[in-house]
Parts: structure tokens; C-alpha cells; sequence
């Protein structure tokens, strides 16, 4: 067969390209590229359960809502993540085996029915105190609540399966294993959209259980608690058979139900029912002094049932109680009465742990981390070193160090540098307010560094001053007659071309020219306006403080080629683009193929290189659907192509375009961040120490090149993205290769907090000191050097035997010379001289081949003189 010359020279080509595509994988590009978490950890997130080993008080597990699962073995002064590894980071429990305290059990996927709330694929079961896992089945359970373990017997377990919260499914209820999680019997089963929200065991008699069963539905738009199916469940035979109890329990609708035995008297059983409301209503604390014969109602208690509702008692005084709430609540009267106990903590209690041999000695978990007290509550200590902080988005500035800012569940909106001048890393104290109420997007205005816009629930969007601590709120206001929509998370976007412009979504969309003291409609109401979906909240104890909020706007984006080319997706699954400022729009949704109808656009990105090309992704989980859904459009949305290619199971909730290389594209999901090289026919993984934990938001820092990840579960992690930005096919085909560096900058030192306070602190990452050089090799090379030369060809200094790995590698100059004796230099560190401010020419050498770059190194800002 013959080939024409310009068929040779295209399939010459595309053999040139597989060759380099065969000899270099993204995983080769990504590998020594790695993320270092800086935290905060004074926020720690909400926390679902809490254990203690019981042959040792000081070994604590603890269970994060989104953010995997904490162990310490010295009472709570050092905290190790050690569930990072597993496939899920959302957990509803965490329970020691009985038997053998080295038998740690798991239930992933949170069961605290939040609007915020992910899911996990089962139970999870460790033999070595955590150090391992093995997932021992119920996958499609999504969320479990409890887990029960016998006292003696060390393969028998059983537990509570709430099951999915945004979907009906079969795999709920209650079930057991007696062979360590090989097989499961479901014992405990009423329908698909009721499941087990708590199970316990009578701590005196093993054979004897009681389970209480819940349904409820979460829907974008409303949620339903209770139902005629549910109720409080008896099992005298080790939980094979169960009967539903009635005796004075209440016999109308039930939602959500805590029990507790007490360890004195197992005979006394509480049982706290969600139920009808009202004078007559029957929700209330429940006590049976017959092993659940008969019941009498103690009181009404009813505080947001669905989001809390476990119960505690005093393994010494079967009269003494806890309940998690807002607050957390005591009774010493056997829930006649309560009070909150003035924890000095966060608000919003999930779990609580009583000491049986102390009941002094007291754990309790909340929507901002975990708590220990050793002397009944009166005070309490924060463990402020476990890192569980929820962000839902992620903002930057232009400072030197540049600081992050991000919103962060029920913990307001706060901002911190991304690196410390102090040695050991970033402290909690490194970190400060700019927002309040339940946090979200952050933004902040690049040209001052000062002025910060943030939004908390229901649209309450404010704008502050750090430098001055002026603030002010600058929701838009409606006509009279009129009402405003805003989303749970409503956007806010300072437009690419004037940061004084800023963007606001609600159900219009609005457009301030004067950082928010005046506000123009751009358009009409941009959502399906379905009044069907804008009604209260169902259920038994319906609430309103906006998470259910729908028919709203909650993506925003500015093209940043031409200024009033804008993007917006709705939460009802509408996607409209205006090319005129807002004046008119076209609605391209029907364009978008294989999407259901109403499903939430997670986020709309305007290309940073082509005017008509936009990205798109849909989150269907709180439909059931957990498919990836990600979307590219090169004319305006007239038409669109799937990209979601390889990409796992699991919602996608932001992509980001690099603003270097059109190529090179970012992904965040519910279990880590993907990269893509080849403009989304390829995805992968990016681990490189990074938990999994779901990925909210993204953003590329455009003068040091680093990815921004804010996780929701593990607070904020950074990594160096300048190789995948250069990474282009010409630059893969050569030997090696050194890539553009950004500046080094000679730090000044601070060396506040920590010192003599033991091991206490929490130290958000520092890179590395000093220069980083990144550079490329086609294969595997030994003898790699690199030289640092000032002007004038004088060799300053030499790292020898740097990282020879095939891919991209990372070295780290410490901006000292390595020879003694030279007069130039600011300083002295055990013989070597500092590295003046000034250029500096990098020479990479590797198998005989060489290639040099500039670099760049400039003296601390904050050391510059003031006419500077």
C-alpha cells in the first residue's frame, strides 16, 4: 500500500505522539506533585459519632461527617486521620468491638439527614485498631447509623441501615452478621423508604435489642420526616425476630427516634419520638421501667428531630440524661425537665460519650469538631488538631503570602494565609473571620487585598473591610410586592475585568457596579419558577432556614475574554448564557444531551481561552443520581458534548479551566479531584496526598501556580501545577526539561506560638523552604543536578543527586550558596551564605544533556520600606 506524502507525515505524526503518549502517563506527571493540607483545624466540622475504647479511655475514635475517621491513643493531644486511604469520607459510626477492642467497626455514609449530607458504599472492619480496613459489605446502603457488637462474641455484630436519604432503596433496616461481616441477614425490614436510625443492645443481656425505624425523603426542594411506618422495635432472640412496641409509645406518625438503656437498671429504657406536634401532640422523652412492656411520656421535646435526637445516661444514675440539640441538654429527671449545658463549645450536638467508670468524664461531638470535659460539663476543651473543616468554596488574593478565604459549613467564612512565615507551619491562630451564620462563597477584590464579599444562608450577602473592619450588607432589594429567591449557597462572582463589578445570583440575576451599594436585575427570573417546588417543608416538624430554598441561581461565570458574556446555572437544572450584560438571554439547556430534566447545575465555567466555549456539570445525587455529568460547548451552547469520559461514579461539583493551558482541565467530586490533560477525553485521579474527601471547589493561583482545593471534610489543600501547565506534547517528546518558576521568595522568620506547649498544636503545611524547580525526564536518570548561577557565571550553588524519576520531579532550593567563604550574602546558616535578592540563572542537568532557566528571587514584601 502506498501512502500520499501528507498521509506519511500524519500518520508519522500520530506515531511520534503515541510513543511520548506510551513513555509518559498523567499518574507519571502527577506523582511527585503533592498536596499539603494547611487546614484550619479550629473549625473541625461536624462529627457524627464518637467511641472509646473500653479496656482504654485514652484510645478515642472519632466519626466525621465528611471527613473520614480520627484516632488518639494519648486522650485526645495528638489526632491521625486513618481512614484516608478508603474509598468513602463520609461516616455515620464508629464502633470499638466489645470483645476485642482491636476490632474497629465503620458505618459509612452520615446518617444526620442534612441538606449537606454525602454517602458512603457500607461497613467497613478493621483487625489492627484501624491501621487496616476491609469493606464487609451493605454498599447500597449509603448511609448507616449505627453499629451494635456483642460483648463476648467478637464476629457478632448488627446494624442500623437508615439507608439512602435521597432515594427510596431495599438495603435498610436492620441487620447482622455472626461471622465478622463475611455474610448479612437482614432481620429488621419495613419498605424502601424506611430504615433504622438507632440500635442498641442491653448492655446486661445480649440477646436482647432495640431498634428504632424512621422514614424520611430528602428532595432538592423540601424534606419529609416521619411517617406510619416506623416506630420502636424489640428483639428478645439476639436480634433475628423483632416486634414493634406500643404500650403508651406514640400511635400516630413517627420520624426520627433516639433510645438509650441505662447501664444501672437495663430493665429502663428512653425512647425520644419525633411525632405530631401540639398540646396533645405525642413527640416526646418516653421511659419504660419494664424492658419496653409499658411506656409513660416524661415531657416534650422537640428540637429540629431530624438533624438531632440521640440520647445519653448516666451509666451511674439511670435518671440522669443527656440529649444532643442545638444545645447539649441535661436532665436529672428523667427528661421531666431539661437544661443546655454551658459546653463553651459549638452549637449543634450529634454524639455524646459518658465515661461508664466516671461519669464525669464526658465526649461530646457538634457541628465544630469535638469536645472532652472531667467534670460533668462544667468546662470542656476543645480538640482543635482534627481537621474536619467543610468548606463549600474557595477564594484567593494577591497578597504576599497569598491568602485562601472559603465558607465552611455552620462555621461562617474565614481566611488564612497559604503559607506562614513561622518555620513550624500555620496555626489555628493564622486563621480569621470574614463571615458569618453557615458559610459559603467568598470572594475577595484582587486589587486591594482588603475589601471581602461573603454570603451566609438565604442570600445574606455582606461585604467587610480587613483592613478597617468596616462592614456592611448588601443583599439586593426588592420592589415593593415583589420577593427575591436566594439559594441555601448563593453565588458571588467579582467579574474578571473590574473587581469592583460584582455578580449575585437569587431566582435573577444581579449586577452591582459599586461593590454592591446599588444593584441593577440583570434579566428575568432565570429558573423554571415552579411553585410547586417553593411550598414549606413537609414532615412532622417542618422548618425554614433556607436550605430547601429552590428555583434559584447557583453558578455564576463571566467570560473572561469579553466583559457581559455571562454563564448561569440553576438548581432546577436550567443553563442560560448572555452575550449583552444580562439584557438578553437564551436559555440552552434542551441542548445539553443525556442529562435528566431538573437536575442541579453544579457549576457553569466561561473558557479562559474561547468566547463561545463554556463547561458544564450536573450533581444528580439528590435525585439517586450519582453519574458524572460533565459538558463543553464551543458556540454559545447551541450545542454540547459530554466530556465526563472515564470519569468514576460519583457527582461532579466544579470544573476548572487552567488559565495557561486550554488543555488542561481540573475536576472536583464527591470522593477527590481529577485532572485532565487532553481537554476531558481522559480523567485522572490525583491523589498525591490527598485524602479522599469530596472537592468543592477550585481555584489556580495565577501568580505562584498552585491548585486551590477546598474539601468539604478536610479543609483546604494546595500543589504546585506548573509542570501541568507547560506539560505541552512538544515539551513531553525532548529528554528532559526545565519548567518556568515562579518567584522564590526570601521569607523573613517568625517564630510565635508553639514553644513548650507540647504536641497539642495543629500545623497546617508550609512548603517546603526556598526555590521550587520542577522539571521533566523522559525516562528514569541517575546524576541529576542542579546549579544555581549569579550574574556573571559565578556558581553560587549545587544540589546533587536530585530526583530522577521518569515524569515530573520537584526539587527545593534553600536560597543558600554551598561553598563557604564568599563574601556576598546576607547571613550565614551553618557555613552557608543566603541568597541575594536578584536573578539567578537554574541549570538542570541529566544524561549528558543540559537546559538552563532564569529564576527570579525577591526579598520579603514585608520588609520592604515604606516608599516601596
Amino acid at each position: 500500500m502506498r501512502l500520499s506524502c501528507r498521509t506519511a507525515a500524519t500518520c508519522a505524526a500520530i506515531f511520534v505522539f503515541a510513543i511520548c503518549s506510551a513513555q509518559v502517563t498523567t499518574e507519571e506527571l502527577i506523582a511527585n506533585l503533592k498536596f499539603r493540607g494547611i487546614g484550619p483545624a479550629t473549625m473541625s466540622g461536624r462529627i457524627a459519632d464518637i467511641d472509646v475504647d473500653p479496656k482504654d479511655t485514652a484510645t478515642v475514635y472519632i466519626a466525621t461527617a465528611s471527613g473520614g475517621v480520627w484516632k488518639t491513643t494519648g486522650g485526645g493531644v495528638v489526632w491521625t486521620p486513618i481512614f484516608d486511604d478508603q474509598p468513602a469520607a463520609s461516616i455515620g459510626c464508629v464502633q470499638v468491638s466489645r470483645a476485642d477492642s482491636n476490632i474497629v467497626w465503620v458505618g459509612s455514609g452520615e446518617s444526620n439527614n442534612r441538606n449537606s449530607s454525602a454517602w458512603g458504599n457500607g461497613v467497613y472492619v478493621s483487625a489492627d485498631a484501624g491501621k487496616t480496613w476491609r469493606n464487609v459489605g451493605l454498599t447500597e446502603s449509603q448511609q448507616i447509623a449505627r453499629i451494635v457488637t456483642h460483648p463476648k462474641d467478637p464476629k457478632k455484630a448488627w446494624v442500623a441501615a437508615i439507608g439512602p436519604l435521597w432515594s427510596t432503596g431495599e438495603e435498610r433496616g436492620v441487620y447482622m452478621t455472626e461471622d465478622g461481616g463475611t455474610t448479612w441477614t437482614k432481620t429488621l425490614y419495613i419498605d424502601e423508604s424506611t430504615g433504622a436510625t438507632e440500635l442498641v443492645i442491653d448492655p446486661k443481656n445480649p440477646k436482647v435489642l432495640y431498634a428504632g425505624m424512621y422514614e424520611r425523603r430528602r428532595f432538592p426542594y423540601t424534606f419529609r420526616s416521619g411517617g406510619k411506618a416506623g416506630g420502636v422495635f424489640k428483639s428478645t432472640d439476639g436480634g433475628k425476630k423483632w416486634k414493634r412496641l406500643s404500650g403508651g409509645l406514640p400511635t400516630g406518625e413517627t420520624g426520627k427516634i433516639g433510645l438509650a438503656v441505662s447501664p444501672k437498671n437495663s430493665r429502663t429504657i428512653f425512647a425520644l419520638v419525633e411525632g405530631t406536634a401540639g398540646e396533645k401532640g405525642e413527640d416526646g422523652l418516653y421511659r419504660s421501667d419494664d424492658a419496653g412492656k409499658s411506656w409513660k411520656k416524661f415531657g416534650r421535646f422537640n428540637s429540629r428531630p431530624f438533624y438531632y435526637y440521640e440520647l445519653a445516661v448516666d451509666p451511674n444514675d439511670e435518671n440522669h440524661l443527656y440529649s444532643t440539640s442545638t444545645q447539649l441538654m441535661e436532665s436529672k429527671d428523667s427528661g421531666a425537665t431539661w437544661r443546655p449545658v454551658r459546653a463553651s463549645l459549638h452549637v449543634d450536638y450529634h454524639a455524646v460519650w459518658i465515661d461508664p467508670a466516671n461519669s464525669k468524664h464526658m465526649w461530646v461531638g457538634n457541628d465544630g469538631g469535638a469536645g472532652v470535659s472531667w467534670d460533668g460539663g462544667q468546662t470542656w476543651r476543645h480538640m482543635g488538631a482534627i481537621v474536619g473543616a467543610q468548606f463549600y468554596s474557595v477564594g484567593y488574593d494577591l497578597a504576599y503570602p497569598y491568602h485562601v478565604y472559603g465558607g465552611l459549613q455552620d462555621n461562617g467564612s474565614w481566611g488564612g494565609p497559604s503559607q506562614s512565615r513561622n518555620l513550624a507551619g500555620i496555626a489555628n491562630y493564622d486563621w480569621y473571620r470574614v463571615g458569618g451564620g453557615d458559610g459559603f462563597h467568598v470572594q475577595i477584590d484582587w486589587l486591594d487585598n482588603e475589601t471581602v464579599y461573603s454570603e451566609s444562608q438565604g442570600g445574606a450577602i455582606g461585604r467587610l473591610n480587613k483592613r478597617t473592619g468596616a462592614s456592611a450588607f448588601i443583599r439586593p432589594r426588592p420592589p415593593q410586592g415583589e420577593t427575591y429567591r436566594f439559594n441555601w449557597s448563593s453565588p458571588i462572582v467579582l467579574s474578571p475585568h473590574n473587581p469592583r463589578i460584582v455578580w449575585f445570583g437569587g431566582n435573577k440575576l444581579f449586577k452591582s457596579i459599586d461593590r454592591g451599594d446599588n444593584w441593577r436585575v440583570a434579566g428575568p427570573d432565570l429558573t423554571t419558577n415552579d411553585p410547586e417546588k417553593q411550598k414549606k417543608m413537609a414532615g412532622l416538624s417542618p422548618e425554614n432556614t433556607g436550605a430547601e430554598n429552590h428555583c434559584t441561581i447557583i453558578t455564576i461565570s463571566e467570560s473572561p475574554r469579553i466583559p457581559g458574556n455571562v454563564w448561569v446555572g440553576t438548581d432546577d437544572g436550567l443553563v442560560q448564557v448572555s452575550q449583552n450584560d444580562g439584557y438578553g438571554w437564551t436559555n440552552v439547556t434542551a441542548n445539553i444531551p443525556g442529562v435528566p430534566k431538573n437536575t442541579w447545575v453544579s457549576r457553569v465555567e466561561a473558557s479562559k481561552h474561547k468566547l463561545e466555549r463554556c463547561y458544564a456539570t450536573f450533581d444528580g445525587h439528590r435525585s439517586g443520581d450519582m453519574r458524572p455529568y460533565i459538558f463543553v460547548t464551543e458556540d454559545f451552547g447551541k450545542t454540547w458534548s459530554s466530556i465526563a469520559a472515564n470519569m468514576p461514579m460519583g457527582s461532579v461539583y466544579v470544573i476548572e479551566e487552567d488559565a495557561v493551558n486550554e488543555n488542561l482541565l481540573f475536576a472536583g467530586t464527591e470522593f477527590g479531584v481529577f485532572v485532565s490533560t487532553d481537554r476531558g477525553k481522559v480523567w485522572t485521579r490525583w491523589k498525591s496526598d490527598l485524602p479522599t474527601v469530596a472537592v468543592h471547589d477550585i481555584a489556580v493561583h495565577p501568580r505562584e501556580r498552585e491548585i486551590i482545593l477546598a474539601t468539604h471534610g478536610r479543609g483546604m489543600f494546595i500543589a504546585p501545577v506548573e509542570p501541568l501547565q507547560q506539560a505541552t506534547t512538544k515539551v513531553l517528546q525532548e529528554d528532559l526539561a526545565l519548567f518556568d518558576m515562579v518567584d522564590a521568595v526570601r521569607w523573613t522568620s517568625d517564630r510565635s506560638g508553639g514553644y513548650g506547649d507540647g504536641q497539642g498544636w495543629f500545623w497546617g503545611r508550609n512548603p517546603p523552604a526556598g526555590a521550587r524547580i520542577t522539571y521533566y525526564l523522559k525516562a528514569d536518570v541517575k546524576g541529576v543536578k542542579l546549579n544555581f548561577i549569579k550574574q556573571y557565571g559565578t556558581d553560587f550553588s549545587t544540589l546533587q543527586n536530585v530526583a530522577g524519576a521518569k515524569g515530573v520531579n520537584v526539587a527545593y532550593w534553600d536560597l543558600r550558596g554551598s561553598a563557604q567563604g564568599q563574601d556576598e550574602g546576607r547571613g550565614r546558616r551553618g557555613g552557608a551564605l543566603a541568597a541575594d535578592a536578584g536573578v539567578y540563572a537554574v541549570r538542570l542537568s541529566a544524561g549528558g544533556k543540559t537546559v538552563v532557566k532564569k529564576l527570579r528571587v525577591i526579598q520579603d514584601p514585608l520588609l520592604a520600606k515604606p516608599s516601596e
